[in-house]
């Protein structure tokens, strides 16, 4: 029987009003459930485990069941399946703007995560993903014709040229025999697209990634938004850019300690101090450097007269390292015929000649190579001084940079290039980084048989050993710590540093987390022995900083004194400890999988594409004639084995330059704009490779396992404690079911937006619904920290004639405002 109008209509407004019904907590369910299905196209199975987290955080809040009952009601797949399908449909018209919101945010996100992950290229992408998404919406059996939430989707979709077939997806009604065929052609074109080179005559060959280079989309992502071994791995090959990852963190290991022992006792700062001060001696230092008549035993005897016999001792080791430091550089890579004794490196600062040729060459596009701009520069230390002496009267010291500090930035930048030459296999030549960068393209070209891509590995290497000597301006450092001390430096922040553990148990094995802090983990775990127990915030800038005290210029004074000020904070409010005990967990949980693996005699997974077939072997019978015990390992097996924990740190932190992006290398200037992301930029670069790359590739099933681990491990544990730290620190926050999906949602909208899109507190989602450009825009400027609470305390006290609006530059400080919330 057919319905008359008014039946209809009655019909409809029930249904809306039931939608209307919704809970917050069912609004977030299909928030998410939208969100995944716009980013991945596994929204069914990404909400049912939601649906199943979800229900069983509500029922801790709101029932006496036991956990079992809790488990049994909350995790029935089939039933979690048709919910949140039905669930997704219903917010459709109960929310249609969150609907939408949630979908589109998931296909930015699709797109933000760099295409680059396909083999075959951007064009391989758009028709794997339409075969392959035409078949997946014929096999769940539900219409996929969500046309409102997909316009928005083809519409980025077609801005960017990528996802294309995800759109088509959506807004397609494919029927069964269709969708089968569909899927034939999909495998037949993942077949194609992920083709690799044959191997058959290099069996130590190197798996190659290619891909067309027309894709200047993802090429600027790599360029932008992902860290330069990162984008190596993808671009060019993982065992290429596992090695630059492992010589950059190497190096920076070395630099760290190395600067710990030789320049950061107050000894020695006083006798940095003196150079600074004293032009006798810093003239003295500078003949020294041009081989002068002038030995060891003159500079000291003139610390000794000056300061004193504990900081003669620390010149007397300080010359010693300099002297082995440059011997050893100048026999595998600089000029053999050189001698590391009686010598400094010096540099001149004032007085410079100009450089005008090149600049207009490098303007002028057809004037030179690209790549020729790529070329390290030659290091002039190598070259014969022609500058007078300081004892004849024929230099002027003021025109030169201390030369114990120039002298030790040339040693931290030789170590990065002794560490790439011994980790890409280069035998000692007298060339420099000209010549190992040459020698290193030709070996990676020897394992991939890709002249084209070893050349784009070389390039990015040479980005990444320039970019590294590139300081930024010292007023710019200033904004930077004070940002820090305005975001990070405080209880909230550091209790994410818990969330490093269920991270570190995605990528290595919950097993392996469970007992991260074992006898083994322990051991492994030694901040101190490893190099990294002082590095917090992820800024790999080569400037030897004065102290405070010692600063000269009042740029010198901003920037020392406000990393002073940093480093205060972030030791008060704890997030250093906390720092060091996330990379505990972590180096602990990878400590157990090479421990496991070396026992079951196979590595497998991200870290052993890092070292060859020999370093393998040898770790694996160091890891089990020694039970893991480092102590009782040779030199060699305990430095693989370091450099294996920092590999699988490295995954998931910042810890070497390496892991920033060529842009943030690049331009000095804009390294603020990547404040606050670094820990984005790698969960994106992880994301890509676990659940996008697989998709991409046809393993439907792997990626919406992977997707499904990430939410019911890290997504869960970081809603837990973002809920729990609001809570805690927020005295107008309320926890609750609703707020704890909205948070493992953000779980994924902040890697996969690089933090520009956040979910996990309601003011940002008020934000971002009110007015979503504005939102985004301002989530893309650095954090304004102090300087910004300083700046509008400062204009409210003068506009309002009221000295006490002054105090809000403390009142408005993150430990202040934390610890006064967690006190109420």
């Amino acid at each position: 029987m057919s319905l008359t109008r008014k039946q209809r209509l009655i019909i409809e407004k029930t249904k809306l009003e039931e939608a209307n019904s919704m809970s917050g907590l069912d609004q977030a369910s299909a928030a998410a459930g939208q969100f995944a299905e716009g980013a991945l196209g596994v929204g069914d199975e990404a909400g049912a485990i939601g649906r199943g987290i979800g229900g069983t955080v509500y029922d801790v809040f709101n029932t006496d069941k036991s956990m079992r009952e809790m488990l049994e009601d909350n995790f029935d797949w089939d039933r979690n399946i048709e919910a949140t399908r039905e669930g997704m449909d219903k917010l459709d018209e109960a929310n249609p703007m969150l609907s939408k919101a949630a979908y589109g945010t998931g296909m930015v996100t699709g797109l933000a995560v760099p295409a680059a992950t396909v083999k075959g290229g951007l064009a391989a992408k758009g028709a794997i993903m339409g075969a392959e998404g035409a078949a997946y919406g014929a096999l769940s059996g539900r219409d996929e014709g969500r046309v409102e939430g997909a316009a928005l989707g083809a519409g980025l979709g077609a801005g960017l040229g990528v996802a294309g077939g995800m759109v088509a997806r959506k807004l397609s009604d494919i029927k069964a025999d269709k969708a089968a065929s569909a899927a034939e052609e999909a495998e037949a074109a993942v077949e194609e697209a992920t083709k690799k080179k044959s191997v058959v005559e290099d069996p130590d060959a190197w798996e190659v990634n290619q891909r067309d280079r027309s894709g200047k989309v993802a090429d600027t992502m790599d360029k932008v938004l992902t860290g330069v071994s990162d984008a190596i791995q993808r671009r060019v090959s993982p065992e290429a850019g596992l090695r630059v990852q492992r010589a950059d963190e190497t190096a920076q290991r070395i630099n760290a300690k190395e600067a710990t022992e030789y320049l950061d006792s107050d000894p020695m700062k006083k006798v940095i101090a003196l150079a600074d001060d004293d032009e006798q001696f810093k003239g003295m230092l500078l003949d020294f450097g041009g081989h002068s008549n002038h030995t060891n035993a003159d500079i000291i005897k003139y610390v000794d007269d000056s300061l004193g016999k504990e900081e003669a001792g620390a010149m007397a080791k300080y010359l010693r390292w300099s002297e082995n430091s440059n011997k050893t550089y100048n026999q595998k890579l600089g000029d053999s015929s050189m001698s590391g004794t009686n010598y400094l490196h010096t540099q001149k600062q004032v007085g410079l000649p100009s450089d005008k040729v090149k600049v207009k060459a490098e303007k002028n596009k057809f004037a030179i190579d690209e790549d020729e701009l790529l070329m390290p520069t030659l290091d002039k230390a190598t070259l014969e001084r022609q500058r007078g002496l300081f004892s004849k009267g024929e230099v002027r010291p003021s025109d030169y940079a201390n030369p114990l500090l120039s002298n030790a930035t040339r040693i931290q930048s030789n170590n990065r290039l002794l560490e790439l030459q011994k980790k890409f296999g280069i035998e000692d030549l007298d060339f420099g980084a000209p010549g190992l960068v040459e020698k290193i393209e030709q070996a990676i070209n020897k394992k991939i048989k890709d002249p084209m891509l070893a050349r784009d590995a070389r390039n990015s290497i040479v980005t990444l050993l320039k970019g590294q000597n590139r300081v930024q301006n010292e007023w710019l450092q200033s904004f930077q710590n004070l940002s820090y001390a305005g975001t990070l430096a405080g209880p909230k922040s550091s209790v994410l540093n818990v969330h490093d553990l269920p991270v570190a148990g995605f990528n290595n094995g919950i097993k392996n987390m469970l007992t991260a802090f074992n006898k083994t983990g322990r051991q492994a775990a030694n901040l101190e022995r490893l190099g990294i127990n002082k590095q917090t915030m992820g800024e790999f800038t080569q400037d030897l900083r004065r102290g405070w005290k010692n600063a000269n210029t009042r740029g010198q004074k901003a920037a020392a004194g406000s990393k002073f000020l940093v480093d205060g904070l972030m030791n008060v409010s704890q997030f250093a400890r906390m720092d060091r005990f996330g990379k505990r967990g972590v180096i602990g949980t990878v400590a157990n999988r090479i421990k496991n693996e070396a026992d079951a005699g196979e590595f497998t997974g991200y870290i052993s594409q890092g070292f060859d077939q020999a370093e393998k072997s040898l770790l694996q019978r160091e890891m089990v004639s020694s039970g893991g015990d480092i102590t009782k390992m040779s030199k060699e097996g305990a430095e693989l084995y370091d450099e294996a924990l920092t590999l699988g740190l490295g995954q998931q932190q910042l810890i070497s330059a390496a892991g920033r992006p060529e842009k943030w290398l690049d331009s000095p200037i804009l390294r603020p704009l990547f404040m606050m992301r670094g820990f984005a930029i790698k969960q994106n670069f992880m994301l890509s490779q676990k659940i996008v790359k697989e998709l991409s590739e046809g393993n439907t099933k792997e990626a919406a396992k992977n997707a499904g681990m990430w939410l019911a491990l890290p997504g869960s544990s970081y809603a837990a404690l973002n809920v729990g730290r609001n809570e805690v620190f927020k005295d107008d926050y309320e926890a609750s079911p609703e707020e704890f999906m909205w948070s493992m949602m953000d779980s994924l909208t902040g890697p996969a937006t690089f933090n520009v899109v956040g979910t996990g507190s309601s003011y940002s989602r008020k934000e971002m619904m009110e007015d979503p450009y504005e939102a985004i825009a301002r989530a893309l400027l650095p954090p304004g920290g102090i300087t910004q609470s300083t700046l509008k305390a400062v204009t409210k006290a003068v506009y309002n004639q009221d000295a006490e609006e002054l105090e809000a530059i403390i009142t408005r400080l993150p430990i202040y405002k934390q610890m006064n919330a967690a006190l109420k």
